[in-house]
């Protein structure tokens, strides 16, 4: 079981979008104020009215990213869905490619087809026609729509179960980041705004532009360069970044990575823009690159991106 639960801490920054449950926001953040880096601009808006306090629980009680990624069950899209895998000499083993169009029926509904037969090299599936990698089986999950599905009816409104219960809990953190997950192993370790952490990490807040363009308030929080080589395992969190844009601390994009070391061992980077359409915030693309390696599995390189355009309601 111990390895089942790292194996999910390995690839729940993946899994978070089909999950839109929310972790009640606990207002426990006395002394992150006094540790947060802070760059000259952020300074001089601080002079200009900016309160890092109120930043901090802005940030915490945010829930636009997850209302973005809840928003794709009410829009038709088109979305390109590319899919790599290495094999042990770091030479790619399989790949896939596809296009669809998500279509909105009646009584909130929706369904999936392909635009064009999906282009697969190497032996991405199994003989039998299910996936060979783990991370394509939870992608699917996640992107793919089979059948008619109605808001409501999904399986991520069922009572969790099993296994499915830690997949919930992890993906709490995608949504609230820094706060403590409700799993045995690593809750501690998602904790990112508790004086046991704290230690640990630089928390820091810049001012730039995302994407060049537009101006923005960038939260990060990375693991001190004290411990980044250190092999302790007292952090699983790496890397943590958040661009707020500034007008309105609307969250327009994150950046995550993750690794564990160890028996069970994986490194995860990811990254997720969002975008405005008619009044709301959508997913862009999500770009995901890990590796892991579970007792009793095939080791896994794997690297995908979901790009989602052309936003009808």
């Amino acid at each position: 079981m111990r390895f089942r639960i790292i194996n999910i801490c390995c690839l729940f920054l993946f899994y978070f979008s089909a999950a839109f449950g929310q972790k009640p926001f606990s207002a426990d953040y006395d002394g992150i104020a006094s540790v947060i880096q802070l760059d000259s601009m952020v300074i001089t808006a601080q002079q200009q009215g900016f309160d890092v306090e109120e930043f901090i629980t802005i940030l915490r009680k945010d829930e636009s990213f997850y209302r973005a990624f809840k928003n794709l069950h009410f829009f038709a899209y088109e979305a390109i869905h590319q899919m790599s895998f290495d094999n042990k000499k770091g030479e790619q083993e399989a790949s896939f490619w596809a296009k669809t169009r998500q279509t909105m029926l009646e009584d909130s509904c929706r369904q999936m087809k392909f635009l064009a037969p999906p282009k697969v090299n190497g032996p991405f599936f199994r003989r039998r026609g299910d996936y060979r990698y783990t991370t394509a089986e939870m992608y699917d999950r996640v992107f793919f729509v089979e059948g008619v599905v109605c808001e409501g009816t999904d399986s991520e409104e069922e009572e969790p179960r099993g296994l499915q219960r830690y997949y919930q809990a992890l993906k709490t953190f995608i949504f609230q980041p820094g706060e403590r997950v409700d799993v045995p192993l690593i809750s501690k370790k998602t904790a990112l705004f508790d004086s046991e952490l704290m230690p640990y990490y630089d928390y820091k807040i810049s001012r730039g532009l995302y994407r060049g363009e537009i101006d923005s308030y960038i939260f990060t929080i990375e693991v001190k360069e004290d411990y980044r080589e250190r092999k302790e395992g007292k952090t699983l969190v790496k890397y943590l970044q958040t661009y707020f844009r500034s007008s309105d601390f609307q969250v327009l994009g994150r950046n995550y990575i993750i690794e564990n070391q160890g028996l069970a061992s994986c490194l995860v980077k990811m990254s997720v823009a969002l975008t405005y359409v008619d009044g709301v915030y959508l997913p862009e693309k999500v770009t995901y690159e890990g590796t892991w390696n579970i007792p009793g599995k095939r080791r896994e390189t794997g690297w995908f991106e979901a790009v989602f355009s052309d936003f009808t309601q």
